[in-house]
């Protein structure tokens, strides 16, 4: 304000008090004018605020009507307590502001929740459906379903500061045995309503190891050049010669070190379960939102929010992401082998005979389908697949190895195309090898087979090794709609249990729809075989399955796969079933 103003008058210099006492007056009521404004544009919006509180939306749930009148009257206390410490002068302007500011945003986003929610969930559903997914993303997505439990949760208003969460309630008994519910402390049981919309928004891809690290593999070819002898690699020049463990070192920690996400998925969609020291499978991963469970387990993965865009991510030790880089060497280095182990190897249609270092590798081949950990075993079905005809499928089982192949021309089965299976025991090894070797088109007798094979095997490795179903090529339209939803029902919709008598009746009601499939267990350990009755002069196509196993899923669905054509017709029946997925009506990720 300017207070004073002069004007000249009978020649001398005086002040004019009369414009002062004019200017003051007018800038003092315009202060007050300002002050009445402010006040009632507070009014204004604190009674705003009682009319969105008045006007909770309500539904049919009884529980429902409940939490919301209960956050509402808690809200509208809330919003007076400010206004009479506002006007006490208790509480300054800047304070109500940002109280007023966090309860009006929270209490429109707490409203809203339900509506998002529903909005993003077929999207999950189908992500997860798709395999698009991580696991990460249907248990954020079964955590928050544990919040809008209305039975189980409640609003609460930080009385500082006005910000909103959700909380679940834990029951309570007071000395004098009257039960109370009250707000849980346990941090995975408490998010803000900002922290819920962010882990309903939130997407976590699933990493494709393989596809993922096919590039590197391919960068790599050009550079690691493996030794050659009558078509028998040198395999201790490749993965220990430094140039190649740095490379893939360097290639694999740029997933590792860049985006928490992949490493994350790594464990819990790829490896599943936390490896001992001597790499045997042990507890399955889980997540976990407390720091200090976190600490209790390398199982449990801690998922934090980020300090900069507040989206959840996780927060691994240095355990675990060792586990997550181990684990992508290990498949990086057998996709180096499988794709040179593919060497061109003539055919039996060229009319000519395998070189003798192509003879010795064939059979050393078949041996591993005798003694080969997986990854061997996937290796040598690839390599066996370009020198015996028709080769489709490899399924080696506890006691017997099963090819199946495409009958062309319909020599074998009568109708062409059609898939046969060719079985052979797995119980002796020279007869394994020498009933096996067959197959090598009479390059090879049986005796010099078993001799090649003996020589071949590595030191202490007789025993007979992993199991598993292998070739299974990429399927299309309903066979793959059929794999997916199989997938999608032992590992999301009902987890395949590790205990016997549960897994069976998974596993009855996932496949008594399709066909008469039996499954039988093992009543000395925790096994199990599915029979099928094929009515050809087969008899049964069956497979074991070790549920120990971390792989025991993917061996069921490439099993099923694989012989697909003899209950086709029940998938034919079923396809509708299978093109809407499992029942949205249970299971872990239930939408309310």
């Amino acid at each position: 304000m300017t207070y004073y103003k002069y004007v000249s008058r009978e020649g001398a210099d005086v002040v004019d008090w009369g414009a002062i006492t004019k200017s003051v007056s007018e800038s003092l009521g315009q202060v007050a004018k300002d002050r009445e404004a402010k006040r009632e544009a507070i009014d204004e919006a604190s009674r705003k605020t009682g009319e969105t509180l008045a006007n909770a939306p309500m539904g049919e749930s009884k529980t429902i009507n409940d939490f919301t009148i209960e956050y509402a009257n808690n809200a509208e206390k809330y919003r007076l307590m400010q206004d009479r410490l506002l006007r006490s002068g208790q509480m300054s302007l800047k304070d109500y502001n940002l109280g007023r500011a966090n309860l009006t945003s929270g209490t429109t986003d707490l409203f809203n929740l339900s509506k998002e929610y529903n909005a993003v969930y077929a999207d999950k559903m189908e992500r997860m459906n798709k395999t698009e997914s991580s696991l990460a993303e249907s248990w954020a997505m079964g955590n928050i379903e544990g919040y809008s439990n209305f039975s189980k949760s409640s609003a609460y208003i930080d009385p500082t500061n006005g910000r909103v969460a959700v909380g679940m309630k834990v029951k309570k008994t007071l000395p004098d045995g009257k039960k109370v519910f009250e707000l849980s402390d346990n941090p995975n049981d408490l998010k803000s309503v900002n922290e819920l919309r962010n882990i309903i928004d939130t997407k976590y891809d699933r990493f494709k190891v393989s596809q993922n690290l096919q590039t590197g593999v391919d960068e790599l070819s050009e550079t690691i050049k493996v030794l050659m002898e009558d078509g028998v690699k040198t395999r201790e020049d490749a993965r220990q010669n430094p140039n190649y463990l740095n490379a893939r070192n360097t290639f694999i920690n740029s997933f590792i070190e860049t985006n928490p996400d992949i490493p994350m998925s790594v464990l819990v969609d790829y490896l599943g379960v936390v490896p001992d020291k001597e790499g045997e499978p042990g507890e399955a991963f889980d997540f976990t939102y407390d720091p200090d469970e976190a600490a209790t387990s390398n199982k449990f993965i801690l998922m934090q929010p980020n300090e900069n865009t507040g989206r959840y991510e996780a927060k691994l030790n240095d355990d675990q992401k060792e586990m997550a880089r181990k684990a992508l060497q290990s498949k990086f280095d057998s996709m180096v082998d499988v794709k040179e182990t593919a060497m061109p190897i003539e055919k039996k249609s060229d009319r000519e005979k395998l070189r003798l270092g192509q003879v010795e590798s064939a059979v050393d081949n078949i041996a591993k389908l005798w003694y080969g950990t997986t990854q061997e075993i996937d290796a040598a079905s690839k390599f066996l697949k370009g020198i015996i005809p028709n080769l489709v499928g490899v399924d080696v089982q506890k006691n017997k190895v099963i090819l199946t192949k495409t009958d062309k021309d319909g020599s074998a089965t009568g109708d062409k195309g059609s898939r046969y299976p060719v079985e052979y025991a797995r119980e002796d090894f020279n007869l394994f090898i020498e009933s096996i070797s067959g197959e090598l088109g009479g390059n090879v007798s049986a005796s010099e087979a078993v001799n090649i094979a003996t020589k071949s095997l590595p030191t202490g490795r007789t025993a007979k090794g992993g199991i598993g179903t292998f070739l299974i090529p990429e399927a299309t339209g309903l066979t793959e709609r059929f794999g997916n939803y199989v997938e999608t029902y032992l590992t999301n919709f009902t987890p395949l249990s590790e205990k016997q008598d549960d897994a069976i009746s998974q596993l009855e009601g996932l496949l008594k729809p399709f066909g008469n499939f039996e499954i039988v267990g093992d009543m000395f350990g925790n096994e199990l075989t599915i029979k099928y009755p094929t009515g050809t002069k087969a008899g049964v196509i069956d497979v074991f399955i070790d549920l120990d196993d971390t792989d025991k899923v993917q061996q069921i669905k490439n099993f099923l796969i694989n012989n697909i054509e003899y209950f086709q017709r029940g998938v034919e029946v079923q396809e509708k079933m299978i093109n809407e997925g499992p029942s949205k009506g249970a299971g872990k990720f239930n939408k309310q």
